[in-house]
């Protein structure tokens, strides 16, 4: 090969390998942002799961404040409309039965009453009267300043009881001290059982 033909063959090789070089520095970027824009969608992604994850999480939280605070609400709405409508007696139990009614048993020195809450027409119906004195009242009757809420004492009765379902709630004073009492069905089987308002501590429990 002479000169002349060798100088070309040199620049034409050159001028390939800047050809080459010039569509690998263009092909980089391309990948590079096919890969930030694969990354970007990720983020996105999990950030948006995240958040509906945590939205899930906090809708069933409220759900389940909800739930615990009905009971606690339907106590306060019989012990308020009870005292505003028959403001001379004192209450001495409050009941819930088979998941159907509300019940109020009341006193004053001569006598002791049972009613029975309406929901629908928040109203209260005598269904029992009986006799007493000034000692009984004095004995039975309960310092509502000092009572507990239902739902924070059914925890422990269902602490206790992880799977019990709970039936019925009551709560009067039993030798001077108020105790709560609830009854669950624990795997077909009624279980009763009682707290102290004062200590939280579970008494007894009656299977």
């Amino acid at each position: 090969m002479d000169r002349k033909n060798e100088k070309t063959t040199k620049i034409l090789s050159l001028a390939a390998a800047s050809l080459l070089a010039a569509c690998s520095n263009q092909a980089a970027p391309s990948e590079t942002t096919q890969a930030t824009t694969a990354q970007a969608t990720t983020v996105q992604a999990t950030t948006q799961a995240s958040a509906t994850t945590a939205t899930n999480t906090t809708v069933t939280t409220n759900a389940s404040e909800d739930a615990m605070g009905r009971q606690n609400a339907m106590q306060k709405e019989i012990v308020d409309a009870f005292k505003k409508e028959f403001p001379n007696l004192d209450i001495t139990a409050l009941e819930y039965s088979n998941g159907m009614f509300y019940e109020v048993e009341a006193m004053n020195d001569t006598n002791e009453y049972t009613y029975r809450y309406d929901k629908s027409t928040k109203t209260f119906m005598k269904v029992n009267e009986t006799t007493s004195d000034k000692e009984e009242h004095d004995e039975e009757k309960i310092d509502l300043a000092t009572l507990k809420q239902v739902d924070e004492m059914a925890a422990i009765a269902q602490k206790e009881f992880p799977t019990g379902v709970l039936r019925e709630w009551s709560v009067d004073k039993d030798n001077g001290e108020i105790i709560w009492e609830f009854d669950l069905f624990v795997n077909g089987q009624q279980v009763n059982v009682k707290i102290s308002n004062a200590t939280g501590k579970i008494t007894e429990i009656d299977r």
